[in-house]
């Protein structure tokens, strides 16, 4: 609160002037709404249509209110306005506050959506400022050439040196080399198409895929040698395989070494090499022994000296003109073979009554089927 004032005889010197200090009331209540202002301006309209046409790109006059209702004028000479939807337009004149006279600003290029002069604008257009067109923009990139040799989905006029897929069956599409011109190619199992998948049979990663009257399809590996008429040979090892039928014509055997269980040759053997006949392992007989045939058979007498008493004294061959020498390796324990004619059953038939093999004496027989007998082609001792 303020001090109390002086009195001015309770004071020695003259006093100043004293300081009031004002202190606000309290807030008064909130005053009435003030009135509603004057509605602003919406885009003008016509007052009522628009004049008779004029000639195109000309004058159109029309009746309009030109000053808003604060009395400001919002239009003036040379503004570009939007007339909806007639386009843009600009003004030309304004013979008084209710009618102005506005040039279409259409010139063919520039604002190329604008109606011509030809058609009046309806009551209640509306008309509001607009801006000016910019200027034009820099021309874009040439377009390909109409000429071109292109490709396109359907046949386009514009386009006459095109080939249009239309024209085409329906199929797959194969280009030309050197003209890319595009044909079609038919599917199905003949030549020249393509094959299509049987879509029943299927394909199956890892087999082997064989071209049926379906189109393609995989086959499992027992399925896939049947149909390509494959044996047993197709699944043994290389190095262990066993030809147990067919022949061998007019092929080369490659390798140095080979053997054959049978070999059967119909026409001529021609040999660049040495013909050997390998000699089996020591066969050792008593008296009734069978000697058993090979190419070689190598024989010594068991303990001594052994005439062979066994019928027949050899294994008959396998083969009609098969080959067996029989050579001795011993001259205290040699073999001796009997001919037929001295020892009933021997099948042997011998250039003599019998032969004696000692150590390198030797006797080339050769099987014959019709007479069942091992007959001699020569005899060799040594002396």
């Amino acid at each position: 609160m303020s001090d109390t004032l002086p009195q001015a005889s309770s004071c020695c010197l003259d006093c100043a002037e004293p300081t009031v200090t004002a202190i606000p009331g309290p807030e008064a209540a909130a005053g009435a709404a003030g009135a509603a202002g004057t509605d602003g301006i919406d885009p003008f309209s016509f007052v009522d249509g628009g004049t008779t046409a004029v000639p195109a790109l000309g004058a159109l006059s029309a009746a309009i209110p030109l000053r808003d209702p604060q009395g400001s004028r919002w239009m003036a000479v040379g503004q570009e306005v939007y007339a909806s939807p007639y386009g843009y337009f600009e003004v030309n004149s304004i013979p008084d506050d209710n009618s102005v006279v506005l040039l279409n600003s259409g010139d063919g290029t520039a604002y190329p959506a604008n109606i011509d002069n030809t058609v009046d604008f309806a009551d209640g257009t509306k008309i509001v400022p607009a801006g000016i067109s910019g200027p034009a923009g820099t021309a874009g990139a040439s377009g390909a050439p109409d000429t071109g040799t292109y490709i396109v989905q359907t046949s386009d006029a514009a386009l006459p040196a095109a080939q249009a897929l239309d024209t085409l069956a329906t199929g797959l599409m194969k280009s030309t080399t050197g003209t890319g011109v595009v044909s079609i190619i038919a599917e199905g199992v003949a030549d020249g198409n393509v094959a299509p998948v049987d879509q029943a049979a299927g394909m199956t990663a890892g087999q082997a895929v064989f071209a049926t009257a379906s189109g393609l399809e995989s086959k499992v590996a027992a399925t896939a040698r049947t149909a390509l008429g494959l044996g047993t040979l197709s699944v043994q090892n290389a190095n262990t395989a066993a030809i147990t039928g067919g022949a061998i014509t007019g092929t080369t055997i490659a390798g140095s070494t080979g053997s054959f269980t049978t070999l059967a040759v119909s026409g001529a053997v021609s040999l660049s090499g040495a013909l050997a006949l390998i000699p089996t392992t020591l066969q050792t007989v008593a008296a009734a022994n069978v000697i058993v045939p090979s190419g070689k058979v190598r024989v010594a007498g068991d303990g001594g000296a052994v005439v062979l008493t066994s019928t027949p004294t050899i294994t008959p061959g396998a083969i009609d003109g098969q080959l067996c020498l029989v050579q001795g390796t011993h001259d205290t324990n040699t073999v001796q073979l009997q001919d037929d004619g001295s020892l009933a059953g021997s099948k042997l038939r011998l250039g003599a009554a019998n032969r004696t093999l000692g150590a390198g004496d030797s006797v080339l027989l050769s099987w014959d089927a019709t007479l069942g007998m091992w007959c001699e082609i020569s005899f060799t001792a040594l002396v």
